[in-house]
């Protein structure tokens, strides 16, 4: 197994995200944290913080997916499409269903919007997000939490896809398979 664990910044520090290190005190900071009460709160350097960890994260979900992506993220998330494909290109076929806009109809209704974020959250349960980093299809939907939004966004891109475990599996199974092989050769 793979061990990776995304971080978050903390009072001007690259805080890792464990389950140690998410309190109670944590999350109810996340859930308060918006925008707005940022800016009122804790003053500009927070709120640029903030601003700089969506661009990176808006950096890391673009060449993942390999695609531009608008310059407001949590808006161009709350649809579900682009959470739904990022999953997917962690873990192939872990959203089996997308609805996705079409020429005709360029914005997706609230239900179908809704549907995307909860086979999104769906998905992410199966990777095997921990439970600290999920968030409810209203944060995602309404962008009301845009720092829970954030939070398992980044606890998904920090995941390692499903390449890096067959990896990993094989070149242990290659080790293995090398030791055994000297040890039957009398060379260990």
């Amino acid at each position: 197994m793979i061990d990776w664990c995304p971080h978050f910044c903390l009072n001007d520090r690259l805080v890792p995200l464990t389950v140690a290190v998410l309190t109670s005190a944590h999350v109810k900071m996340l859930d308060d944290y918006s925008k707005e009460a940022l800016h009122k709160q804790h003053g500009d350097q927070q709120h640029t913080d903030f601003s700089e960890q969506i661009e990176q994260l808006r950096k890391t979900i673009s060449t993942r997916l390999k695609r531009t992506l608008p310059d407001n993220l949590l808006e161009a998330l709350s649809d579900g499409v682009l959470l739904c494909h990022l999953a997917n290109q962690i873990r192939p076929r872990s959203v089996a269903s997308v609805h996705v806009p079409s020429p005709a109809v360029p914005k997706l209704t609230l239900p179908k919007c809704r549907k995307n974020v909860e086979n999104f959250l769906e998905a992410c349960r199966k990777i095997g997000i921990p439970k600290e980093c999920m968030c409810d299809t209203e944060c995602v939907v309404s962008g009301c939490q845009p720092a829970r939004v954030l939070l398992l966004v980044m606890a998904l891109t920090s995941h390692p896809t499903l390449i890096d475990v067959y990896v990993s599996h094989f070149c242990l199974a290659a080790l293995v398979a090398t030791c055994l092989f000297l040890y039957w050769h009398g060379s260990l």
